[in-house]
């Protein structure tokens, strides 16, 4: 693999306070997700949703999350 010099991650660096709110947002409706898996029924059409809406957003916290430790770490 070759190395580059993260363009685009430094480009989004640019943005590291809006990543940072969307990080705290995303982690927020996680945990309310999270929350809401203890009232739903397994057999319900709402609990589908709250597993295709952890299918998503855990790898969305999971990448933001990554590109805020990313820019702290980056050189201003």
């Amino acid at each position: 693999m070759a190395k580059t010099d993260g363009g685009f991650r430094n480009y989004l660096c640019n943005y590291a306070g809006m990543l940072q709110l969307l990080f705290m947002v995303c982690g927020f409706i996680l945990v309310l997700n999270t929350l809401s898996l203890l009232v739903v029924s397994p057999e319900s059409a709402t609990y589908v949703i709250v597993m295709l809406n952890f299918t998503g957003l855990i790898p969305l916290v999971a990448g933001i999350g990554y590109m805020v430790l990313y820019c702290r770490n980056v050189p201003a």
